[in-house]
């Protein structure tokens, strides 16, 4: 049993990283990075009760 077991981490990636945005090419690339890179530690810690997610908020207007 890992002593790590319940660990629960979040990381903060964004929508451009699976949609892209025109004129922000490394941006976007970054963005999937990340999201991709959440995927993979989730992958390899499965069965050892580790979690991890990947918030990835949307555009928001502000004034």
């Amino acid at each position: 049993m890992s002593e790590l077991q319940g660990l629960r981490a979040v990381v903060t990636g964004g929508a451009s990283g699976t949609t892209g945005i025109s004129q922000r090419a490394v941006y976007s690339a970054r963005k999937g990075a990340v999201f991709s890179l959440t995927l993979a530690t989730a992958a390899d810690h499965v069965g050892e009760g580790i979690r991890f997610g990947c918030v990835t908020p949307g555009t928001v207007e502000t004034p």
